[in-house]
């Protein structure tokens, strides 16, 4: 029952930090839409500058990097619970992959300096890579290290909004 707590929590923290870089940012738009295997929350970057899209998908995976610092800080090693889902939310959206907040990183910084045509085309091709080598290391770590349902689920998330989704922009 922890371990689900801890998840959540750490699930929270992460979008907690977007929803406040968004709001000091100055988006107006914020959507939350249940999607493929999980929510996503969607924001409104057409009043924003690339910049401030950056620092919005940033927030999310920094609020979870200082939240496990301040949690073994804190508590030691009582949270390693909390701690590996935090960083693992952190590490894994920060992975170029369509959707993740590193999809949106690439995205915003490419679309800076080359046009939204060939920003998408590069994101899209990153993605795949990215996509696959994620799915590949976390059933390589399944099969030799240890079975872990939770990086393979999200891995599998992955998969799935890659399939599923390449309509969207990023």
């Amino acid at each position: 029952m922890w371990e689900i707590i801890s998840l959540l929590a750490a699930a929270a923290v992460h979008e907690a930090g977007h929803l406040t870089a968004a709001r000091i940012i100055g988006v107006k738009k914020i959507s939350f839409t249940l999607k493929n295997l999980g929510g996503i929350l969607n924001f409104d970057f057409s009043k924003t500058t690339y910049a401030g899209e950056i620092i919005v998908h940033l927030s999310g995976g920094l609020a979870g990097l200082l939240s496990s610092l301040a949690a073994y800080c804190i508590f030691s090693s009582s949270e390693y619970t909390y701690i590996g889902a935090s960083l693992t939310f952190a590490f894994v959206n920060f992975l170029p992959i369509r959707g993740f907040d590193g999809g949106g990183i690439l995205n915003a910084v490419l679309s800076s300096f080359m046009l939204p045509d060939y920003s998408y085309k590069i994101c899209r091709i990153a993605s795949d890579i990215a996509v696959f080598v994620f799915l590949t290391t976390v059933i390589w770590i399944e099969i030799k290290i240890y079975p872990n349902l939770g990086l393979l689920y999200f891995a599998l998330t992955a998969v799935i909004q890659k399939l599923c989704d390449d309509t969207t922009r990023i």
